[in-house]
Order: C-alpha cells, then sequence, then structure tokens
C-alpha cells in the first residue's frame, strides 16, 4: 500500500514527535506518531486523518484478531480506574472472552495495539509473585522496607544457625 499522507503538514498539527511507525489495525495502515510528553495519535495511511483513539467496535477486532483460541467477545468496556490486573497507561479498552480460562485483552485506544493479556493463570502466577516480593499493594517493589526487614531477620537467623552449629562442634570436641 502506498502512503497518501501529506506528512509534513499532518506533523505540524500535532507538536513535537519523537518517533513515526507505521502499524496495522484492525487490517488498516495506520502511522503512528510518538509525541514527547503526550499520547501517540494514529494517522490514517489514506486520507491523513488523525485519529484520537479508536473506538470499541475496533478495539474488539483487534482484540479478537489477538486471541488464539475458539472464544468470542462477550464484554467491551473503557476502563479508566486503575487495578491490579492492568497497571499501563489509561484509559484503556478491556475486552473480556468467554473461555475457560477466563481471558482479558487490553488495547490501548491511542494506538490501537495489544498493551496486555490475563487470563486465570496469569492472576494465580500473580497472587503467588505477590506473596514473594511481599508486595500486596502494587505487585512491583521488590525493595520495599518489609522485604528488607524479613532478609535482615533471615540474614541474622542463619547467622546465629551458623554459629551454634559450629559451638556444638566445639564443645562435643572438647569431650
Amino acid at each position: 500500500n502506498e502512503l497518501a499522507v501529506d506528512l509534513p503538514s499532518t506533523l505540524g498539527t500535532i507538536g513535537r514527535v519523537s518517533a513515526i511507525k507505521t502499524v496495522r489495525v484492525a487490517g488498516r495502515l495506520f502511522l503512528q506518531a510518538d509525541r514527547i510528553g503526550q499520547p501517540p495519535v494514529l494517522i490514517d495511511a489514506g486520507d491523513g486523518r488523525l485519529v484520537s483513539s479508536i473506538d470499541e467496535a475496533t478495539a474488539r477486532v483487534v482484540a479478537d484478531h489477538d486471541f488464539t483460541g475458539a472464544a468470542r467477545v462477550v464484554a467491551a468496556e473503557l476502563a479508566t480506574d486503575t487495578s491490579t490486573e492492568y497497571r499501563g497507561a489509561l484509559p484503556v479498552w478491556r475486552i473480556r472472552f468467554n473461555d475457560p480460562r477466563d481471558t482479558t485483552i487490553y488495547v490501548s485506544p491511542a494506538s490501537g495495539q495489544v498493551v496486555a493479556r490475563r487470563n486465570d493463570i496469569w492472576r494465580l502466577y500473580d497472587f503467588f509473585w505477590m506473596l514473594h516480593i511481599m508486595d500486596y499493594k502494587e505487585r512491583v517493589d521488590f525493595n520495599h522496607a518489609l522485604l528488607i526487614g524479613a532478609s535482615a531477620l533471615a540474614l541474622l537467623l542463619a547467622a546465629t544457625g551458623f554459629w551454634l552449629l559450629f559451638y556444638r562442634v566445639r564443645v562435643n570436641l572438647r569431650r
């Protein structure tokens, strides 16, 4: 496909751009302009029209194309609230499928790309990851006071265990 866009005049209307790349969204060709300090913007490669965000129907097509199973979309909503399941940029399209793993695919309205995939297996992994790093809120910080304190206590207990072992061996050798 040939681009039918007057790029200099189009870019002049959207501000400072750090990168431009071609992307396919629901089978259509777009230019994605990554703006400095702002969300990316899509430019229709056919007519040069700026697309501020993709609509629900396009997000459904993108998610359906990304999903490898035979399930169908049962719900789509534009999520604007933070959650433990998705920690990326908001707003985002949350597309749910009716498969046995309760799959949810997140599609960026700004870029039209899949930004996250979640299912029950991922949720179980994330739960155990939360327990492992002891970050019960955000589930991403593994360098916080609770974990450092637990590590210091474990190190102290290990050191006293080694001291008791050598003390006990030394006492038995003297007898």
